[in-house]
């Protein structure tokens, strides 16, 4: 396959400013390197049958980075607000081989790679490393990012491109103010002021006392425990979901992580959860924008005395949530995002963190079904299944992540290598099996 022509460098006039959400995730950057070092990033895995021809990807990733120039520019350090294309703007593909070929060896080798560092925001972040098995009977395409560059839901957009979507049918820029909008909705500027009022008192007044945080050692090396679910487990999962929480699957996953907390630390009655979800701003219809993050946040805080069960725990969950996006608390906590964008991030931290000076969560959780891969096949060749994981900031230091593709829902607990992290990922395991309630 011949490449096409290298396109000269555009003009950084030509990229899209970033928006509040990709400086939120700069500043949660500045905050991790600072702990361990490895920055604030994200990893997809693709395991695929057979042998991906190099030489074809790299010509797929050339395609992308003349349609969408972001995948070659940095941002540099506050108060910085530009994008800026780099020199040479090219992004390679790492070449590795795999000792063997049990799933367990693959996710080994995914655990590695998510303790390594990411790119720094200065340099292009997206790194591709394929990795082969004994033979290449089986390929595995590793794809890491910093989210400042985009959101699990834009990686996806992006990979639905580089398997051979067509590019006239996707939005690839993005538009910070359309994102503004598509928060505010309908509401007046008291409204909203309101609303960041009303969520700034609420939330102190649920951290006294502080919701329970599991111990973990900030200073351990990050790492992913996984899990991918057979078909079979997955059909029968979806339909417990149904039975406990209709056709919200992610209130389900929800409620099951918020359970199997409980069965794992085993907290006082007294204690409460406090659980960030992201909400994806993207409109259905859209496909896009490829790149940038179009996302913002609702805590849910459940009472532990509420998480006795399973069903019990996606009730208080499904509760939960509805009350909080009926107060506009998605909104409130974009607007709240803004000093990270327009403060030095050691003051941004006073607003952001509060008195404590620390990310007061028990612990993140995000929930993808993947569009590449959904037919069944990526890159030409028949898909396994795919995983994602995230880095986390410590405290909270662990999260739940659920991703689903071709049939397959996959289950990681990323975060700080530890006991916390190991039991959390055992309890949500049974949970999710239908081995505990």
């Amino acid at each position: 396959m011949s490449n096409p022509p290298t396109p000269p460098l555009l003009p950084d006039a030509a990229l899209p400013a970033a928006a509040i959400p990709d400086l939120f995730h700069r500043y949660l950057d500045v905050r991790m390197r600072s702990a361990r070092g490895v920055g604030n990033g994200s990893q997809f895995l693709f395991e695929v049958d057979g042998d991906v021809d190099t030489p074809a990807l790299e010509g797929r990733l050339e395609a992308l980075q003349q349609r969408l120039p972001m995948l070659s520019a940095g941002l540099g350090p506050w108060p910085s607000r530009r994008w800026t294309v780099q020199d040479p703007a090219t992004v390679s593909v790492r070449e590795e081989s795999l000792e063997g070929e049990s799933e367990d060896t693959v996710n080994d080798w995914f655990a590695r790679w998510f303790g390594e560092p990411f790119m720094t925001p200065e340099r292009p972040s997206l790194e591709l490393v394929l990795a082969r098995t004994p033979g290449a009977a089986r390929s595995v395409l590793l794809v890491r990012w910093l989210h400042l560059l985009s959101d699990a839901p834009g990686m996806d957009l992006l990979l639905r491109l580089l398997d051979g979507d067509d590019p006239a049918r996707f939005k690839l820029e993005q538009q910070p103010a359309a994102l503004s909008r598509r928060v505010r909705g309908d509401r007046s500027a008291l409204q909203r002021a309101v609303g960041v009022h009303n969520l700034a008192l609420r939330h102190l007044a649920r951290s006294i006392p502080p919701p329970l945080q599991a111990k973990v050692d900030r200073r351990a090396r990050q790492t992913a425990r996984i899990c991918t679910l057979s078909r079979e487990e997955t059909t029968a999962l979806w339909q417990r979901a149904r039975e406990l929480g209709g056709l919200d699957r992610n209130t389900f996953l929800l409620g099951a992580l918020a359970r199997a907390c409980v069965r794992a630390w085993s907290p006082a009655s007294w204690r409460s959860l406090r659980i960030p979800v992201p909400i994806s701003l993207r409109p259905p219809a859209w496909r896009g924008p490829v790149l940038g993050n179009w996302f913002t946040m609702v805590l849910v805080q459940v009472p532990v005395r509420s998480l006795g069960s399973l069903e019990s725990a996606v009730q208080a969950c499904r509760t939960a949530w509805r009350a909080a996006l009926e107060r506009g608390e998605d909104a409130a906590t974009l607007a709240l995002m803004g000093p990270a964008a327009t403060l030095p991030p050691w003051l941004a931290r006073f607003f952001l963190d509060g008195p404590r000076l620390q990310d007061g969560a028990t612990v993140n959780t995000s929930y993808v079904e993947l569009g590449a891969g959904k037919s069944g096949t990526f890159l030409g060749l028949p898909l396994r299944r795919a995983v994602i994981a995230s880095s986390i900031l410590a405290p909270p230091g662990l999260a739940g992540v659920f991703s689903g593709c071709a049939g397959r829902l996959s289950v990681v607990v990323p975060g700080q290598e530890g006991p916390s992290g190991d039991a959390l990922h055992r309890e949500l395991l049974a949970l999710l099996r239908g081995e505990a309630a």
